[in-house]
């Protein structure tokens, strides 16, 4: 997770980013899609007091996944959870 300017938020149209750098298999690309979904639904409510998450660019480098445990909703839960964790220890601000 990086920080992203309000500059780099005008040049990009929107208030956050998504990239995928995965190289190989660890990730099934079917599941690069719900990666993505669970930072939507970490940035629509953030870890603070449930507001919205603007100025995140997350990068998505590698993971792993199971036969029997993957899935679309398990990688969606995991990418939200694993965002608002990093978010809370990153001491954020509320901005009003």
């Amino acid at each position: 997770i990086e920080p992203l300017s309000e500059e780099q938020q005008k040049e990009l149209g929107q208030a956050n980013k998504f990239d995928n750098h995965c190289i190989g298999t660890n990730i099934p690309p079917e599941y690069y899609s719900s990666c993505q979904k669970g930072m939507e639904d970490a940035v629509t409510q953030g870890a603070l007091v449930g507001a919205e998450v603007e100025g995140l660019r997350v990068v998505l480098q590698d993971g792993a996944s199971h036969a029997v445990d993957s899935s679309d909703m398990a990688f969606r839960i995991c990418m939200a959870n694993a965002i608002r964790d990093t978010m809370k220890k990153a001491n954020p601000s509320i901005l009003e």
